[in-house]
C-alpha cells in the first residue's frame, strides 16, 4: 500500500514536471526572435492618424497618470500591425509607448516641452520600459486645419504677456480639487490675453518650469516652454484659532499632513519652522506669515498661514501712456483695466481755459490738459491712486511747479509736485481737466490742497458781486436825479 502511494506521488511530480516543460516550450515557440521584433516595428507606421482634436491630446487617463493620446496611440498601432497579419497575442508581444516625451526646442533653445505631435512607441518590456521606441508623427483630425494667419494672430495676442505671474493657491482648494498650481497660473494667463478664441493647457512640471499650451480653434499654434511662474500655498487659519504663532503652527500641519496624505495616499511627516528669508528674491514681501514646509525631511517652497479675513496679493505694474502729449500713467491691475487706454487733449482757448485761467492767476505760466482713461469705449476712474507723469515744458522754472485739478466751476484742487528729469509727477484717483503751471507768488492758504476746502472766489460770485456794484450805483444815480427835479 505504501509502495503504491509512493509511486502515484512520483507519477504527480513527474506530471508536473512534464507540464512545465511543455508550457516553457509553447512559450520559447512563440516568443518572438529580434529579427521578427524588427519586421514588426518596421510595419509601424511613421505616422498616424487619430480621432480626436489637438486639444484633447493631452485630457488625462480616467483615474490614471498619462494622456489620452497615449492609449489611442497603442490602439491605432495594435489595430495596424494585426491589420498587416501579426498576431501579438500569439506572439506574446505588447505595444506600449514611452509617453509624449519627445522634446522640443522653444524660441531660447531651451529643452523643456512635450511635442503632442510626436510619440515614442515599441515594444513593452517586462519592467514597462520601451527598448529602443520608434519615434512617429502623430496627426489629429483638425491638424490639416493649421493656418498662418490664426498663428500670427496668437503670435501677436501673446508677445506680451507675462507667462511668469506671481500668484497663490489655497491649500484646501487644492486638496479638494477646486484649484491648483496649474489652474491658477491658466487664471492668470487668461485675465492678461482676455481672448475667449484662445484655449490654455497646463500639463505638470517639467525641469521647474509649466509648460503652458497655447490653442486657437483646437489647433495648437503655440508653445511656452521657458516659463517659471512663482506660486506658494496659502494656509487659512480660521478666526477661531488662537491668535498665536504655535497655534497657527499646530492647526496648520494637522491640516497639512491630511491634505498631503489623501493626495499621495501614504503617511507622510510634516513640520513647519519659521521662514526668514526673502520670498522669491524679494518679489513677495515677506511679512512674517511665510513658514517652510518639511516633509519627511524634505523642505518644500514656503507656505503662507493667512489669518481669515486676510490677504498678501502681489499685483502686476501697469504703464500707460499717451504719444501725443507725451505724459504718462502708472498703477497696477487692482486700480486700472489691464485694456485701459490713456486719452490727453490739449487745452489752448474756449470756456474751459477761460475758467482755468480765472482760477489760476496767480500764474505766469500754465498748460491745460483734459485726461481721460477708458477702458473699452466707456470712461472710467481709477480704483485708487495712480502716478502721473507731465513733461515740464523748457520755459518753466523747475522749482515753482504746480498741478491743479479745475473743475466746471473753476473750483480747483492742488496736488504735491515731484521732479523727475524733465517730468513733474502727481498722484491722483480722479481724472478731467489738469494744470501744469508756473506759480509767479505763493499760494493762497485757503486754495484747496488735493482734498481741501477750496476758498477762491469763483468766476460765477464775481459776476453777482459786478452786478449788485452796477445796480447800487444806477440806484444812487437815481435818487440824485430824483432831489434835483424835487428841487
Amino acid at each position: 500500500m505504501v509502495k503504491t502511494k509512493s509511486k502515484f506521488k512520483l507519477l504527480i511530480v513527474l506530471g508536473i514536471m512534464l507540464l512545465a516543460v511543455l508550457v516553457f516550450n509553447m512559450n520559447t515557440v512563440n516568443a518572438a526572435t529580434q529579427e521578427e521584433i524588427q519586421t514588426i516595428m518596421n510595419l509601424i507606421p511613421n505616422t498616424i492618424q487619430l480621432d480626436i482634436l489637438e486639444s484633447q491630446a493631452l485630457d488625462r487617463k480616467s483615474g490614471e497618470y498619462g494622456y489620452i493620446v497615449d492609449d489611442l496611440a497603442v490602439k491605432k498601432v495594435e489595430t495596424i500591425l494585426e491589420n498587416s497579419g501579426v498576431d501579438l497575442k500569439a506572439k506574446n508581444i505588447k505595444i506600449g509607448t514611452g509617453g509624449i516625451d519627445i522634446i522640443v526646442k522653444d524660441e531660447e533653445d531651451t529643452d523643456l516641452c512635450f511635442n503632442i505631435h510626436k510619440i515614442g512607441i515599441g515594444i513593452l518590456e517586462e519592467d514597462g520600459g520601451i527598448n529602443n521606441p520608434k519615434v512617429i508623427n502623430i496627426k489629429y483630425k483638425n491638424t490639416d486645419n493649421f493656418n498662418t494667419q490664426d498663428e500670427q494672430y496668437v503670435k501677436d495676442k501673446i508677445k506680451n504677456v507675462n507667462f511668469s505671474p506671481v500668484y497663490s493657491v489655497e491649500f484646501e482648494d487644492m486638496v479638494n480639487q477646486k484649484s491648483s498650481v496649474e489652474q491658477e497660473l491658466i487664471n492668470c494667463i487668461n485675465k492678461e490675453i482676455n481672448d475667449e478664441t484662445l484655449k490654455y493647457i497646463v500639463r505638470g512640471q517639467i525641469s521647474g518650469t509649466y509648460p503652458i499650451y497655447i490653442f486657437k480653434n483646437d489647433i495648437l499654434y503655440y508653445t511656452v516652454c521657458n516659463n517659471n511662474p512663482l506660486s506658494w500655498i496659502q494656509v487659512t487659519i480660521p478666526t477661531n484659532i488662537e491668535n498665536t504663532e504655535t497655534a497657527k503652527i499646530n492647526y496648520a500641519q494637522q491640516i497639512i499632513k491630511n491634505g498631503l496624505e489623501k493626495i499621495y495616499n501614504r503617511t507622510l511627516e510634516i513640520s513647519i519652522e519659521k521662514y526668514t528669508d526673502k520670498i522669491y528674491n524679494g518679489a513677495v514681501e515677506n511679512n512674517g506669515s511665510f513658514y517652510a514646509l518639511i516633509v519627511n525631511g524634505e523642505k518644500w517652497n514656503p507656505i503662507e498661514l493667512k489669518k481669515s479675513g486676510t490677504e498678501n496679493v502681489v499685483h502686476k505694474p501697469l504703464e500707460f501712456y499717451n504719444k501725443e502729449t507725451n505724459i504718462r500713467i502708472e498703477t497696477t491691475e487692482n486700480i486700472l483695466p489691464e485694456d485701459t487706454i490713456l486719452d490727453v487733449f490739449p487745452i489752448l482757448d474756449g470756456i474751459i481755459y477761460r475758467t482755468v485761467s480765472a482760477s489760476i492767476q496767480n500764474c505766469n505760466n500754465f498748460k491745460v490738459f483734459d485726461i481721460t482713461i477708458k477702458s473699452r469705449g466707456v470712461r472710467v476712474q481709477p480704483n485708487g491712486k495712480v502716478k502721473v507723469s507731465i513733461p515740464i515744458p523748457s520755459n518753466f522754472d523747475k522749482t515753482k511747479l504746480s498741478v491743479y485739478r479745475v473743475e466746471d466751476n473753476g473750483e480747483k484742487t492742488e496736488y504735491e509736485v515731484t521732479v523727475e528729469g524733465n517730468y513733474a509727477t502727481f498722484e491722483t484717483n480722479h481724472f478731467s481737466t489738469y494744470v501744469l503751471a508756473e506759480k509767479e507768488i505763493t499760494q493762497n492758504t485757503n486754495n484747496k490742497t488735493d482734498k481741501e476746502k477750496d476758498n477762491t472766489p469763483k468766476t460765477g460770485n464775481l459776476d453777482i458781486i459786478n452786478y449788485v456794484l452796477v445796480v447800487t450805483a444806477l440806484a444812487g444815480a437815481g435818487i440824485i436825479v430824483l432831489k434835483k427835479h424835487s428841487k
